[in-house]
């Protein structure tokens, strides 16, 4: 639970005569991550494995990939088992559309070409209406017309001045119709491109523009007519086939991707070998399952090798959310520690503490549960005003969304049992001050903030301690024997440092010579400096200094709170005032209360959230994370339409 999977490499040798059955069972599987094989084994085979029905496959995947990006989509309402790839190649050969398909397209292509053309002229004959010209007095053989953008006063003698007898004729306000000599449209689309004015070209039309325009929306009618009968017969042939496409397609390229695996896998004229790593725990059920798909004609070694492993995190299902800001941050090594659990823990006190209101805290779980709820299902949502939508997508995907909302929710909570402890509902008072007789007091960080300073101190020194305490099991996971005295001297010289300026807070004795206990703290503080210089070298004299710094601060958790109580008791306070005055005072107040809580609120959201995670990111990782894990990307993909063969 607190380390990952432990992988071991394994070499696997069947017969060629079996592939088709032991491909599928890696894919279905989905155990194996497969590896170049070792030179010292490839060197032992003649060449690699091939198939002759891979260019069939190939062929026939993107024939149906053609299908489904051409047919609407319907619901796939079932799932089919193809046991082997002679299965899949003979159910795609049953389903030979291309003529109806190519046909569909083609005439839908056509009659798109059609309806754009159509709108062009739409656009320019209704543009050229106020004139009442004829349309054929635009183009001949030696002028080509445009409509152009006015853009000031000066245009037509700037069009003049560059243009050989223009003939200009002004439509309105904002457009002008030129004509010019077909040698002089380069420059005409110079000077419109110089001042970034549009120019839209006139075509070769006939009669007035308000018939003109009259037969083209006619026309467009019939094209639009159509297009929408193309448009049912592609959807009547997704109703037969669409199912079938998607189902079949899903298998052909599982398929190919078993012959793109099978490719890389070295061979002789019998067998095949592969190498990949598995975790530990599930050797003994693949081997079993190679046995019972190659009737026991299989060989699995464990192969001893000093590369490192990827990376399978293993944590509790409630935990695994956070794997992802580990991974954010970087993978675990096999190993050492995963920190998944204790960032589990430690970041949404962290956060709850920081907003410490309940009012905030509860508007984060709702606004959490709303994203998992918005992400989650299909369908209709309300919508947001598109830069909101536009700003969190270009930081977060819906994906990433979804999961920050789940690991606000524990944070959430904690921030409104904060609220309840620290008596704050949007900065008011909330809590009743007697429960059935007897008096309650409520803790404030404001009039409290010097214990509040301690405390956060406190949890400062558990932290660095933890970490610390991990860094000595990692390094004896690494077998680095001067890096556990080292981390060993780190955690005597923290505590060395902490109980003397503990001690120094307080008011105590410290004198060596009267104290022996001060004595006995420097001892341990001086202990600690030359085990962490014997451990880890003269470059961690640089890094004792900060150590302190560390300590210290974990003390933001502090200052992030009393942002928060200032502020929205600063607001507050400011709507109290107006609340009792003039109705002018009143609106001020209410807009100064709205506009300063949703700030607040802003603030209790981001705040919290990035020096939480700076805190373990920095000041508790420091001490015993190396991570620079790979993942562990096993062989195989999920099948939506498909069944396994093995399950």
């Amino acid at each position: 639970m607190f380390k990952p999977t432990k992988m071991s490499r394994v070499m696997i040798i069947v017969s060629r005569s079996r592939k088709d059955e032991v491909l599928t069972l890696f894919h279905d599987l989905r155990t194996i991550q497969f590896e170049d094989i070792s030179q010292e084994f490839r060197v032992q085979f003649s060449g690699v494995s091939t198939d002759g029905r891979k260019d069939e496959i190939f062929n026939l995947l993107n024939r149906f990939r053609n299908y489904l990006s051409a047919l609407p989509p319907v619901p796939v309402q079932k799932k089919e088992l193809f046991s082997n790839p002679d299965d899949v190649i003979r159910a795609a050969k049953e389903i030979d559309i291309e003529t109806e398909m190519g046909f569909a397209r083609r005439r839908l292509e056509d009659l798109n070409t059609d309806l754009k053309d159509i709108n062009n002229r739409l656009v320019v004959a209704r543009r050229l209406e106020p004139l009442g010209l004829d349309l054929e007095i635009f183009n001949n053989s030696v002028i080509s017309s445009y409509i152009m953008e006015r853009n000031s006063q000066t245009l037509e003698g700037e069009l003049r001045s560059v243009l050989k007898e223009p003939f200009i004729i002004n439509i309105n306000e904002l457009y002008l119709a030129v004509s010019v000599l077909k040698e002089d449209e380069p420059a005409l689309a110079k000077l419109a491109s110089e001042q970034g004015l549009q120019m839209t070209h006139i075509p070769s039309m006939e009669g007035s523009p308000v018939q003109y325009a009259r037969m083209l929306d006619e026309r467009k009618k019939t094209v639009t007519a159509e297009i929408e009968e193309v448009k049912e017969d592609l959807k009547e042939l997704s109703q037969n086939y669409y199912e079938k496409i998607a189902i079949i397609t899903e298998a052909l390229e599982i398929e190919a991707k078993k012959l793109e695996l099978l490719s890389k896998f070295p061979s002789s004229d019998s067998i095949f070998a592969a190498e990949g790593w598995v975790p530990s725990d599930n050797i003994p059920s693949l081997e079993s399952e190679i046995s019972k798909s190659t009737d026991g004609k299989y060989i699995l070694k464990v192969i001893e090798t000093q590369e490192k492993p990827p990376t399978l995190m293993k944590n509790p299902h409630r935990f695994k959310v956070f794997e992802f800001f580990i991974k954010f941050y970087s993978l675990p090594q096999e190993t050492e520690i995963d920190p998944t659990i204790v960032f589990a823990l430690a970041f949404p006190i962290f956060f709850g503490i920081m907003v410490g209101d309940f009012g905030y805290g509860l508007i984060i779980l709702l606004g959490s549960l709303w994203v998992i709820r918005r992400l989650s299902t299909p369908g209709p949502h309300v919508k947001l005003p598109g830069s909101i939508t536009r700003f969190v997508s270009t930081i977060l995907s819906p994906p990433q969304m979804k999961i920050l909302a789940k690991a606000l929710i524990p944070g959430s909570i904690a921030a409104m049992i904060a609220g309840i402890v620290f008596n704050s509902f949007f900065g008011f008072a909330f809590m009743p001050s007697q429960i059935f007789g007897y008096h309650i007091t409520y803790f404030s960080p404001l009039k409290s903030a010097g214990k509040m300073l301690l405390f956060s101190g406190y949890f400062g020194l558990f932290m660095v301690t933890l970490g610390y305490i991990m860094g000595i099991v990692n390094e004896s996971n690494y077998g680095e024997k001067k890096g556990i005295v080292g981390k060993i001297g780190w955690l005597m010289f923290v505590w060395g440092v902490s109980i003397y300026g503990l001690s120094l807070l307080h008011g105590y004795n410290v004198s060596l010579t009267s104290n022996p206990y001060a004595a006995l703290d420097i001892a341990i503080l001086v202990a600690g400096i030359l085990l962490i210089l014997y451990g880890e070298g003269g470059r961690a004299a640089v890094e004792i200094p900060s150590i302190i710094s560390h300590v210290l601060s974990y003390t933001r958790i502090l200052g992030v709170l009393l942002a928060t109580v200032v502020l929205s008791e600063l607001v507050n306070g400011v709507f109290i005032a107006n609340s009792s005055g003039s109705i002018p005072l009143i609106i001020v107040g209410i807009v100064v209360l709205i506009i300063g809580q949703l700030f607040t609120l802003v603030l209790a959201i981001f705040e919290p959230g990035i020096q939480g995670a700076r805190l373990i990111y920095v000041e508790f990782f420091s001490k015993f994370y190396r991570g620079n894990g790979r993942p562990f990307i096993p062989f195989g993909t999920s099948r939506k339409y498909t069944e396994k063969v093995y399950k």
